[in-house]
C-alpha cells in the first residue's frame, strides 16, 4: 500500500482529499503546513507527497527546494496541488524545483486520481528496488479507482446538497431570530416609550414580571422593588383605608376582566412615589390569558390645572358678584354722602346735630373705601395707567413699609440693576405691595427677614402651556418672601378668595390678598403664591414690560373756585333718590337743572333744548340707553357739548376705555359733593370740550 503525504491547511481540503486517496487504498499522512510534512516524511519515507503552497511556518515552494535537497527524499515524487499560485510563471517556477506535476484546483476526481497513479508508476520505474507495476495491473488498478471516484464524487455531490440545504435552513433560523429580536426589540422599545406607566405580570401567581421605563419615571420603582401586585399597592398606598380601597378595585378590574372579558372602569387614586412624593393617577387594568395588565396615567398635573380652573372661575364669579354689589352699594353711598353734605352746608357749625352729620359722612366714606377693595378684586376699578420703572415704586414705597411693620422685622430691598418700565397705575400697585407686606408682617410673629426682590424674565411657551390664560413675552416680577409660619395646601387654595382669613376676628377683613389679586389681574399680569408650612412665604408678581421712555409726573393743578353759577345742566340719572339730591344741591348753588330719569328721555331733553344746555351729567348704566349711547347720540347735535360722566362700575371696560381714550371727565361714585361740585366747575370753566 503507498504511503502518500498530504499537505494543506484548509482542513476542508485536507478532508476531502484523504478521503478520495484513502477510498482508492492509499495509506494517507496528513500535515497542516510544510514543516510539518517534511519531518514526518524524513521519519517514515512516503511513496509521495501531494502540497499546496500557500500554507503558514512553510509554504509549498520552500517544502519542494528543502524536499529535492535531502538525500532520503530527493527521489520521492512532489505534486504541487493549489488555487493560488496558476500563473503560468508559477507553474514553469514549481517544476523548476523539481515537483514531478503542478496541478491546479479544482480538479476532476478522475484525473487527479489518474495522474496521481501514473506520478507513482514512474516514480517506481526510476526507483530502484522497486518492481515495475504491470500494465493491466495498471489499467485495473485506474478502472477501479474510476469506479471509487464516482461513487466519491456522488456522495461529495450529496454532501455538498445536505449542507447548502442545512446552510439554508441555518440562515433562515438566524434571520428568524433576527426578526425576532428585532420585533422583541420594537416592541421594548414602544413600552418604553409610552407615555403612561404600565405593569404587567401573572395573574394566578399575583407576580409582577415587567415595568416600564415611564412607571419607573413616574413612580421611581423597579421591577425588583414591587415584586407583587400586592407589594406595589402596599407601597404606593400606605394609608391601609386607600390601600383597600386600590386593592378592591384591582381585584373587581381582574374579576370583571375574567368574567366580561372586558377592562374595568378607570379609577384615579392619590399614588405614594419611592422618593415620598406624590402623584395623582388614572388606573386601568385587564386580564389577558392569565396575564394582568394594569395601565397608570398620570394626571396630577391636569388635576392641578382643573383644580387651578376652578379657583379662577369661583374667583371670576365672586368678583362679578363683588361687582354688583359694589355697583348698588355706591347708589346707596352716594345718596348718604349727599345729603350728609347737604346738611353739612346747611347746618351751623355750631350746631349740635353737626356732630352726627359728620360721623354719618365719615361712616359713608368708609364704605366707600370698601366698595373700591370690592371693585379692585373684581377687576372694575378704574386705573389711571402711566409708564414707570417699577424700582422706583418700591423705592419710594420703603419708608412707608418701613412704618408698616415691626422692629423686630428686617426688610431688605434687592432691586433688578436695570429699569423696569410697566404700563400701570402707580397707587394700585403701591397697594398691592403694602397688602402682601402687611400679610407677610402678620404671619411672623416673632419677627424675621422680610425681602423684596425685582427681575426681569422672559415667559415662553412651556409656561404658557400651564398658565394657557397668560401671554408669552417679558416681565417684571417682584417677589416678596418671609420666613413666618406658612401656609398648608387648603389655605393656598382658597388665599385670594375674598374675606377669607386666618387672622382673628377684627384684625382683617380678608381682602388685602383678594385686593392684589384683583390688581395684577387687571394690570394683564400674574400673582403666584409659593408657602410650605412652617418654611415661610413667597408672593410672586409679574406685570408686563413696556417699551419707551418713563413719563414724568403730572404737576398738581391750579386751585379753582368751586362755588355754583348760572349754567343750565341735563342731569341723566335713573336712581330717583340720587337725582333728588344732585338736583337739590345743583340748584342751591345756582344752576337750572332738567333732569332725565332714563337715557331716551335724556336724548329727547336734550333735542328740545340744543343750544341751551351748558353741561350733560350722565350716568354710565341707564335703562333704555345708556350714558355713552346718550352722549353719541347729544354729539350729533352739538358736537361741542360738555359732558360729564357718572360711573357706578357696572358698566363694560370697553365703555370706560373708549371716554378715557377720549379725554372726557368721569366721577366715580360714591362722591362727596366737594367732589361733584369741582368736577362741574372745572367743566365749565375749561376750554377742552372734549374730543369727539
Amino acid at each position: 500500500m503507498a504511503v502518500i503525504i498530504i499537505a494543506d491547511d484548509n482542513k476542508e481540503n485536507l478532508y476531502l482529499l484523504e478521503v478520495l486517496l484513502r477510498k482508492n487504498g492509499y495509506e494517507i499522512i496528513s500535515a497542516s503546513n510544510g514543516k510539518e510534512a517534511l519531518d514526518k516524511a524524513r521519519e517514515i519515507q512516503p511513496d509521495m507527497i501531494v502540497t499546496d503552497i500557500l500554507m503558514p511556518v512553510m509554504d509549498g515552494f520552500t517544502l519542494c527546494r528543502e524536499w529535492k535537497a535531502d538525500e532520503r527524499l530527493g527521489h520521492i515524487p512532489l505534486v504541487f496541488y493549489t488555487a493560488t499560485y496558476t500563473d503560468p510563471k508559477d507553474i514553469e517556477f514549481g517544476l523548476g524545483l523539481g515537483a514531478e506535476r503542478f496541478l491546479i484546483k479544482p480538479m476532476e476526481p478522475g484525473m487527479l486520481l489518474e495522474t496521481l497513479v501514473e506520478v507513482l508508476a514512474e516514480s517506481r520505474i526510476k526507483r530502484p528496488g522497486h518492481e515495475d507495476v504491470p500494465k493491466e495491473e495498471i489499467g485495473t488498478l485506474k478502472q477501479y479507482n474510476e469506479v471509487l471516484f464516482h461513487k466519491l464524487e456522488d456522495k461529495v455531490k450529496d454532501l455538498e446538497s445536505a449542507n447548502l440545504t442545512l446552510q439554508r435552513e441555518i440562515e433562515k433560523r438566524r434571520m428568524t431570530e433576527i426578526n425576532l429580536r428585532r420585533s422583541e426589540k420594537r416592541l421594548c422599545n414602544v413600552l418604553s416609550s409610552l407615555p403612561v406607566g404600565l405593569a404587567w405580570g401573572d395573574a394566578a401567581a399575583d407576580r409582577i414580571e415587567y415595568v416600564n421605563g415611564k412607571f419607573t419615571e413616574l413612580f421611581g420603582y423597579s421591577v425588583e422593588d414591587i415584586p407583587t401586585s400586592n407589594d406595589l399597592f402596599r407601597r404606593a398606598c400606605p394609608n391601609l383605608q386607600r390601600r383597600t380601597q386600590l386593592t378592591n378595585s384591582r381585584i373587581n378590574a381582574i374579576e370583571t376582566a375574567r368574567q366580561t372579558g372586558m377592562s374595568a372602569k378607570p379609577f384615579d387614586v392619590h399614588i405614594t412615589c419611592k422618593d415620598g412624593t406624590f402623584r395623582d393617577v388614572s388606573v386601568i387594568g385587564a386580564v389577558i390569558d392569565n396575564l394582568y395588565i394594569v395601565l397608570f396615567t398620570d394626571i396630577t398635573e391636569k388635576k392641578r390645572l382643573q383644580e387651578q380652573l376652578n379657583r379662577a372661575q369661583k374667583l371670576e364669579s365672586i368678583g362679578n358678584l363683588a361687582g354688583g354689589i359694589a355697583h348698588d352699594f355706591n347708589n346707596i353711598l352716594t345718596v348718604i354722602t349727599g345729603f350728609a353734605g347737604l346738611l353739612q352746608t346747611g347746618m351751623n357749625g355750631a350746631d349740635p346735630l353737626m356732630r352726627y352729620v359728620n360721623e354719618i359722612a365719615s361712616a359713608a366714606m368708609r364704605g366707600a373705601g370698601l366698595t373700591h377693595q370690592l371693585l379692585a378684586f373684581s377687576r372694575k376699578q378704574i386705573l389711571d395707567m402711566k409708564q414707570l420703572n417699577l424700582n422706583d415704586i418700591i423705592t419710594n414705597l420703603q419708608k412707608m413699609l418701613l412704618r408698616l411693620i415691626r422692629e423686630d422685622i428686617t426688610l431688605t430691598f434687592m432691586p433688578f440693576a436695570g429699569a423696569l418700565p410697566i404700563k400701570a397705575d402707580p397707587n394700585q400697585i403701591e397697594q398691592v405691595i403694602i397688602n402682601i407686606v402687611t400679610n407677610a408682617r402678620d404671619a411672623m410673629p416673632n419677627g424675621g427677614p422680610l425681602n423684596i426682590s425685582t427681575d426681569m424674565v422672559c415667559i415662553d411657551n412651556a409656561f404658557i402651556d400651564l398658565h394657557e390664560e397668560y401671554k408669552t413675552g417679558n416681565y417684571a416680577v417682584v417677589k416678596i418672601s418671609d420666613k413666618g409660619i406658612g401656609m398648608d395646601e387648603d389655605t393656598k387654595a382658597k388665599i385670594f378668595e375674598p374675606f377669607f382669613t386666618t387672622k382673628e376676628i377684627g384684625k382683617g377683613t380678608g381682602l388685602g390678598l383678594s385686593v392684589a389679586y384683583g390688581i395684577i389681574q387687571q394690570h394683564n399680569g400674574m400673582i403666584f403664591v409659593e408657602s410650605e408650612y412652617g418654611n415661610g412665604t413667597a408672593f410672586i408678581v409679574y406685570l408686563p414690560l413696556m417699551n419707551g421712555n418713563i413719563e414724568a409726573e403730572d404737576k398738581l393743578p391750579p386751585t379753582i373756585d368751586y362755588k355754583g353759577g348760572p349754567e343750565t345742566i341735563l342731569l341723566a340719572e335713573d336712581n330717583a333718590m340720587i337725582r333728588n339730591m344732585m338736583s337739590d344741591l345743583l340748584k342751591g348753588h345756582g344752576y337750572n337743572i332738567i333732569t332725565a330719569e332714563d337715557g331716551e328721555t335724556a336724548v329727547n331733553l336734550f333735542k328740545k333744548h340744543p343750544n341751551t344746555i351748558d353741561l350733560a351729567i350722565l350716568d354710565l348704566m341707564m335703562p333704555r340707553k345708556k350714558g355713552f349711547d346718550v352722549y353719541l347720540d347729544m354729539i350729533k347735535e352739538a358736537p361741542q357739548i360738555k359732558t360729564l360722566f357718572i360711573t357706578g362700575y357696572s358698566e363694560s371696560e370697553v365703555e370706560r376705555h373708549e371716554i378715557k381714550r377720549r379725554n372726557l371727565p368721569l366721577l366715580s361714585k360714591p362722591y362727596t359733593i366737594v367732589d361733584l361740585l369741582k368736577n362741574i366747575r372745572e367743566i365749565l370753566d375749561s376750554n377742552n370740550k372734549g374730543k369727539a
